[in-house]
């Protein structure tokens, strides 16, 4: 069996929405903070005291939004498959067996694996796969 590794790649469009937000918070910041030194008549310290805080609040909310897109693609790439099952039957006895999936199943396909009663071939009845249940939370109120 194939093992395969799942990798997160990086397109530049991703690269450009992750950088854009910072790159825009840095120049709100580098800006206000220039501006709060060399006050000009048009920029007043105030106005550079908000654009420095606009830059943090980017900057703090991308950093969020980053930190937590990072955790959700680790959980995502991190998961397991859920376990998959078919389910053959026999078209002249009607006898069901069960088994893991294989690459290739499909629904009514015939199988090479004989029926256990009268040796005819299997046709696939089913594909599925198992749910794992989580635990209830219960509340007392």
């Amino acid at each position: 069996m194939t093992t395969t590794t799942n990798q997160a790649r990086t397109t530049p469009l991703q690269l450009a929405f992750l950088l854009a937000p910072l790159l825009i918070a840095l120049i709100l910041i580098v800006s206000g903070l220039y501006f709060w030194g060399n006050p000009i008549p048009e920029i007043t310290q105030d106005n550079a005291l908000l654009l420095t805080l606009s830059g943090l609040l980017i900057l703090s909310l991308s950093t969020y939004w980053l930190i937590q897109t990072r955790k959700r693609m680790l959980k995502i790439l991190t998961a397991e498959p859920p376990k998959m099952t078919t389910t053959l039957q026999c078209s002249k006895c009607g006898i069901k067996n069960v088994r893991d999936f294989q690459r290739g199943d499909y629904i009514y396909k015939q199988t090479d694996e004989p029926c256990p009663n009268d040796k005819e071939k299997m046709t696939i009845s089913a594909i599925f796969h198992e749910i794992k249940d989580k635990p209830k939370e219960t509340y007392y109120v």
